[in-house]
């Protein structure tokens, strides 16, 4: 049977390749991203060739894995907080143009608000919301856990 080479598996398997029967799956790299951020599967021709393909490509596809899982905690971090510690009025709000335009002014004398969960129409549109004129602080909170998760990986 000849199938397209999902990802190559040696040096002798180029394009399309004819895999026998005892084709192997690497399961330790399932659901790991490729370098162009891709989720493939890796399928080797043999145990030989499985070896090879743990010592490089697999232990880097993981890699990459914790370090997408990392800054996903981290940005949801970073939403939560600025939910917590939000500090402006929204006057209004306008979808217009494949646009939100938001108007928003600073809480009278820089009190914290209920951030208006109830405006929102979609996830895309809050963390747009809650994206807008944060901190310094913030983003030197977040850089400091995010190094720290990074450095502790």
């Amino acid at each position: 049977m000849i199938y397209p080479a999902v990802s190559r598996c040696c040096s002798t398997h180029e394009g399309w390749v004819s895999i026998p029967r005892s084709v192997s799956t690497c399961r330790r790299c399932v659901g790991c991203p490729d370098p162009t951020g891709h989720i493939t599967t890796q399928q080797c021709c043999g145990p030989r060739c499985l070896q090879e393909h743990w010592k490089g490509d697999c232990i880097l596809r993981q890699e990459r894995r914790n370090i997408f899982r990392i800054l996903d905690a981290v940005q949801e971090l970073f939403f939560l907080f600025r939910e917590n510690t939000f500090n402006f009025v929204i006057k209004r709000m306008e979808r217009r143009d494949d646009a939100l335009h938001v108007q928003a002014g600073p809480a009278s004398d820089n009190l914290l608000v209920s951030f208006p969960n109830d405006l929102m129409k979609s996830k895309e549109e809050k963390m747009a919301v809650l994206s807008h004129l944060p901190y310094e602080e913030t983003f030197g909170w977040i850089h400091e856990i995010a190094r720290y998760l990074l450095a502790s990986k």
